[in-house]
């Protein structure tokens, strides 16, 4: 195996870049080297790789992708012929369904993504109201806040984020994203007042201002510098929080459930972070080597050490061997747990997802701003989606 230059395009960020400086031990001990050709968020990594691929100009040999949208990157290389069972072995078999889309493994898992609630503990102290249990406790807790001058919630106000926090309401509310022959279901009570609810958070002000164009990195960002009191974040930003580096509230948060609805429906937004090979890559064999070494066990002990819930068997148990009774840390692996085992959503897999859900938050995000009424929107969104071509199957 000769050596070369792998060109990759990966997803950017403060939770996930920790992990690219493996890279250079990688190419110390093989030879190979990586030219990180572009990084960015997932939407815009996904239009990055379709529009490359579709023009047939796509020359990546590992790119970053997820669960949610590998089945509709038909570019990708299915991996079932390079790897042995025993490779596979100590991966959670449920992030490996997750990796696998009509009998064809993908992609390969770097985590589990589900989200918990994080609030300034001091704060709410201050008002004597615990933590939310219910989306409309908190509410309450903004109104009151509000009052005080203190910014209550940030979500992402557009892209994957604003989909994912409509659809966890949707579900919180007892509706439900598509029917059993996937087709729209979301044009309901539920769906209307999921999205009602998002609009009224950002119209009575009890979020920040840039919520419409504020995406992951800006609404942790938004907590961790004290900007608000509560945020729902991914785990993969947690080893952020206790650094004076990149936080102002180490010591002052406490962690908690994402909240349910009226009848403590509640859903959480999930999926797996993953690297996959596209087809024709110029360097498969030294593509795979890279695969392989960016999701072994050793090297996915960096996300591990940044908090981001690991897709290995031997790393959730070190996991567990390394958490102190008593701890924040024990905490948020107990509520994660807790999460993953009873509320976990993951949205259906099929070919046209990926424009179905840019249909739903472009069409939320204008009920944001003003420009549909939360029954307007989802309903436009339903009928846009059916009128996909072809149609979800």
């Amino acid at each position: 195996m000769s050596a070369c230059t792998l060109k990759v395009a990966l997803i950017g960020g403060p939770a996930f870049e920790p992990l690219y400086k493996s890279f250079e031990a990688f190419t110390r001990q093989t030879g190979i080297s990586i030219d990180i050709a572009f990084t960015g968020t997932h939407p815009s990594l996904n239009q990055h790789l379709m529009h490359a691929y579709e023009a047939g100009e796509g020359d990546y040999d590992l790119v970053s992708t997820h669960t949610k949208y590998a089945p509709s990157q038909l570019f990708l290389e299915p991996l079932n012929d390079d790897f042995e069972e025993a490779e596979l072995a100590d991966f959670v078999p449920g992030a490996l369904s997750l990796a696998t889309y009509e009998g064809k493994l993908l992609c390969i898992p770097r985590n589990v993504d589900i989200r918990l609630l994080f609030y300034r503990k001091d704060w709410l102290n201050e008002i004597r109201i615990d933590k939310p249990d219910t989306w409309e406790q908190l509410r309450h807790i903004c109104e009151v806040l509000h009052e005080r001058g203190i910014v209550g919630f940030a979500f992402t106000g557009k892209e994957s984020g604003l989909f994912g926090t409509f659809y966890e309401l949707l579900v919180s509310y007892g509706g439900r994203l598509f029917d059993d022959s996937l087709q729209p279901a979301f044009d309901s009570s539920a769906g209307i007042r999921a999205a009602a609810f998002l609009c009224d958070l950002y119209r009575s002000r009890f979020t920040p201002a840039e919520v419409p164009n504020m995406h992951y990195d800006e609404v942790s960002n938004a907590f961790r510098s004290g900007s608000c009191a509560m945020a729902a974040d991914w785990p993969g930003y947690y080893g952020l929080y206790g650094n004076p580096e990149t936080s102002r509230v180490s010591g002052l948060f406490d962690i908690g459930l994402l909240p349910c609805g009226p009848t403590g429906d509640r859903g959480v937004y999930a999926g797996s972070m993953s690297f996959g090979l596209p087809k024709g890559a110029p360097h498969k064999q030294e593509a795979l080597r890279l695969l392989k070494y960016v999701t072994s066990a050793d090297v996915q002990r960096i996300d591990l050490r940044n908090g981001h819930v690991p897709v290995r068997n031997s790393l959730m148990a070190r996991l567990d061997d390394d958490a102190r009774a008593g701890t924040l840390e024990l905490k948020r692996l107990t509520l994660l747990r807790e999460t993953l085992d009873r509320y976990m959503i993951i949205p259906p897999r099929f070919e046209a997802y990926p424009m179905a859900e840019d249909i739903i938050w472009g069409r939320i995000r204008e009920a944001l701003l003003g420009k549909l009424t939360p029954e307007t929107a989802v309903t436009m969104a339903a009928a846009e989606i059916r009128g996909l071509k072809p149609a979800p199957r």
